[in-house]
């Protein structure tokens, strides 16, 4: 059930035509979870600042049934700050990445909850 969330003043005409298979194939990977489960949304164009500019920023959301803890985060944090770099032109420097372990009980899917 992983859930990435990416909210960015990028402009989605700016977005490579393949980018959200390419986030999903990323956050399966690194989440080590099937493709069939991995739920990617993007809200480009946003009006956004990051340390008062408009330059290119972005806030993320990886939110995942276990594989989320300090060690993981670390990982998790290089591989997304790569990918957003390398497919957004988004530094490092002007993004945060706020991790959740979801609650097999908190989360439905299905008709039913994970638990």
């Amino acid at each position: 059930m992983p859930t990435f969330v990416v909210e960015t003043n990028v402009s989605e005409s700016d977005f490579p035509a393949d980018w959200h298979k390419k986030a999903t194939e990323l956050i399966s990977r690194i989440l080590g979870k099937p493709v069939q489960f991995v739920l990617v949304q993007c809200m480009p164009g946003l009006k956004m600042t990051f340390a008062g500019t408009t330059a290119p920023c972005a806030s993320v959301k990886l939110t995942s049934i276990g594989k989320i803890g300090e060690h993981e985060n670390r990982t998790h944090t290089s591989a997304i700050t790569q990918f957003l770099e390398s497919t957004l032109n988004i530094p490092k420097d002007r993004m945060y990445i706020n991790f959740f372990d979801g609650q097999r009980d908190m989360i439905g899917w299905n008709g039913n909850l994970f638990a």
